[in-house]
């Protein structure tokens, strides 16, 4: 008689994720600043997945972090990039280098409204959406603009050297909300500088934003089963 064969499937997950920052300024002329992959914080990453999928609040991708610790100036005038804040363990004190500011890209949160105070086309302009695909992966696409007016005390133009002010970006990084509190804290809260849990960072050459540019990131996290 033929025997009952037990299931035996083995799937494994494959995380990528990669960053488009573009300067959309003048709308009609995009110019792209960033254009490469990112670090997964692996232990922060797998245990949200699981837990998001066991159904548990306070999971998902809530901030996006900005900072401007990721690079130095060397002696030679040369640009060193520091390596990223990830970690294949579990940590809830993983963070960026030096985070300066965050925005609320959780679109179902009220604080994604409250947080700019502008138009009605904020909260399309900072989301968090999922795709389907046909076969075995699916993406999260993260979209979030800072606009001419964010953050509040940045410089007036970008004609200046500037790589240690402090939204000169070199890094950023997905959070999510203290899963225990499940509550929008902050480091500090009049410059939106999130705490939370760091999910993926990512490093790069220094983007000067200042009140005279809008600067534009689209965050793509696609999860693969192979």
């Amino acid at each position: 008689m033929e025997k009952n064969a037990k299931p035996n499937d083995k799937a494994n997950i494959l995380a990528s994720g990669h960053i488009l920052i573009k300067d959309v300024t003048d709308k009609e002329k995009p110019v792209v600043l960033v254009n490469k992959r990112n670090a997964i914080h692996f232990g922060n990453f797998a245990k949200h997945l699981a837990f998001s999928l066991a159904n548990k609040s306070n999971h998902g991708i809530f901030f996006m972090n900005f900072g401007n610790g990721g690079s130095y100036i060397n002696s030679n005038g040369e640009v060193v990039y520091k390596t990223t804040n990830t970690s294949d363990a579990p940590s809830s004190s993983s963070k960026l280098y030096n985070p300066t500011y965050g925005k609320v890209v959780d679109n179902t949160s009220s604080l994604a409204t409250a947080a700019a105070g502008k138009s009605s086309d904020y909260v399309l302009k900072n989301n968090i959406v999922g795709v389907e695909s046909t076969t075995s992966y699916s993406d999260i696409v993260i979209r979030c603009t800072l606009d001419l007016g964010e953050p509040t005390n940045q410089s007036v133009f970008d004609s200046g050297a500037a790589d240690n002010d402090s939204y000169t970006f070199d890094e950023l990084g997905l959070i999510s909300l203290d899963p225990t509190t499940g509550i929008a804290e902050y480091e500090d809260a009049s410059q939106n500088i999130p705490k939370g849990i760091l999910l993926t960072h990512v490093i790069f050459h220094p983007i000067q934003k200042t009140l005279n540019r809008v600067i534009e990131v689209v965050y793509t996290l696609r999860i693969q089963m192979q």
